[in-house]
């Protein structure tokens, strides 16, 4: 099973590659990693099983600091306007995107995504690094697609 995973945070991205690891007796993977949106929207091109996918996100290497807040959402748009049907997670340590008049909350970013990205998303995820609750669910969406 390839595992594409984007992410900007090391930790985080550890902390996913540790656990999805964890898991290689009943689900044997391979796993790569994109820390920005560029980057992360050309891993498209190629063929994966399961996408874990952050919200936030540099535009590139350079722009560490100046994130787009909803670069997951334009990833989404580039898999649905390619056809590009791949099992998703959003998977994001933030409780609000966007700004100003624009902003929403994780609840309604969550409906919007799995309404407007039924065919993609499987579920949009809160982590926590301290909690646990992220594996569990990652796992029963996992499990429950493979």
């Amino acid at each position: 099973m390839r595992f594409l995973i984007i992410e900007d945070n090391e930790e985080k991205a550890k902390s996913i590659i540790d656990y999805i690891s964890s898991l290689k007796s009943s689900l044997p993977s391979q796993i790569e990693v994109k820390t920005n949106y560029l980057d992360g929207k050309r891993a498209l091109r190629e063929e994966y099983d399961f996408l874990i996918l952050d919200m936030t996100l540099p535009l590139d290497d350079t722009a560490i600091e100046n994130k787009i807040s909803t670069a997951g959402i334009d990833i989404l748009e580039i898999m649905k306007h390619r056809e590009i049907i791949m099992p998703c997670v959003v998977l994001t340590q933030y409780d609000t995107f966007g700004k100003h008049q624009n902003k929403v909350n994780l609840n309604s970013l969550s409906e919007n995504v799995s309404r407007e990205y039924q065919d993609i998303v499987k579920g949009v995820i809160y982590y926590a690094s301290k909690d646990g609750d992220w594996q569990e669910k990652l796992k029963v969406i996992i499990e429950g697609l493979f």
